[in-house]
């Protein structure tokens, strides 16, 4: 794999993460959004879920109620009202 000066620091990285995960046996894990607790900071999240985050982080939740179960995805909508 050839790279240049401008992405030679790409093939740096990639390759010592994959050196590591090779010799010391990390497991790379997928983490979905419905557990993915920093969402709440960088997604504008809606609905059910933002409700969910709100209240881990607020404290009225343990964050292990995350894990429990995986919500299921709902369409909301939101109607406009008609203006006569």
């Amino acid at each position: 794999m050839s790279s240049g000066k401008n992405t030679r620091h790409i093939d740096i990285k990639y390759f010592f993460a994959k050196d590591r995960i090779d010799t010391e046996g990390i497991d790379i894990v997928h983490c979905p959004t419905e557990q993915m607790l920093a969402d709440f900071f960088t997604k504008p999240l809606q609905g059910a879920l933002f409700k969910r985050f709100k209240a881990v982080l607020l404290g009225h939740a343990h964050i292990s109620t995350l894990q429990r179960e995986v919500l299921t995805p709902v369409q909301e909508r939101v109607e406009r009202e008609i203006m006569e």
